[in-house]
């Protein structure tokens, strides 16, 4: 399926999921979406050719719980209001060009359990309310142009030990900076990959790291770590 979506498609008020991935599909979506058909529980319209913004009107479908996305062209920012959504659960937005910081509405987000915001251009701290997102299992923020206060270092991962379902942890190529804090291996004990590679991470690798039993990836290439590997890790 290609071209662009017709526009009397947005007329089916009633529609409730609403999944076109994986074709060539091109153009902009309505600003007002989320008006036109406000029953919307499920999104799917990753790897198309859409362009434009994301409609700012997301919030206004308040049963939304999946948002996907990803492998489009969209630029912009991530609407701001998007974390006000009060059901959703899954948002991947990854491999698109989006600019602008990670929404401080995405705290309100009690239910998320997937985040992806990979492969973008965003910029601005990784912020430490992620960790206030208990039901995550996981989060992508890598590949992108995103740092952290260099007062506070890499304590975001901290905040992210609240987080014990969490799986798949992926910061990798942002533009962070400072040393592993020993409090990555209070991370969920559930966790399988943890990927922070070109990030300007420094210092030790903390012995830490060896509590977390399940990890099956551990991927910090490309920084600037010194010391030797920790004999926990042997542990894994």
């Amino acid at each position: 399926m290609a071209g662009e979506l017709p526009k009397t498609v947005f007329n089916i008020s009633s529609l409730v999921t609403f999944a076109i991935n994986s074709n060539e599909i091109a153009g902009s979506l309505p600003a007002d979406l989320c008006y036109l058909l406000p029953m919307l529980k499920a999104i799917g319209f990753g790897v198309n050719q859409f362009t434009g913004e994301i409609p700012s009107s997301l919030p206004r479908c308040e049963s939304l719980r999946v948002i996907a996305l990803p492998v489009n062209e969209f630029i912009g920012i991530i609407p701001k209001d998007i974390g006000n959504l009060s059901m959703i659960e899954e948002v991947y937005i990854a491999a698109n060009q989006l600019t602008g910081t990670i929404p401080n509405s995405l705290s309100n987000s009690s239910k998320i359990t997937s985040l992806d915001l990979g492969f973008n251009m965003l910029t601005g701290n990784v912020p430490t309310f992620l960790g206030e997102l208990t039901y995550l299992q996981s989060l992508a923020l890598g590949p992108n142009l995103l740092t952290n206060e260099p007062s506070l270092g890499l304590s975001f991962l901290t905040s992210l030990t609240n987080c014990r379902s969490l799986n798949i942890l992926e910061i990798g190529s942002n533009r962070l900076h400072g040393v592993l804090p020993n409090s990555v291996g209070n991370l969920s004990a559930s966790l399988a990959l943890l990927g922070a590679a070109g990030c300007q991470i420094n210092g030790m690798i903390p012995s830490e790291i060896g509590n977390l039993s399940n990890l099956v990836t551990l991927d910090l290439g490309n920084n600037d770590l010194t010391g030797s590997f920790p004999v926990t890790i042997g542990e894994l």
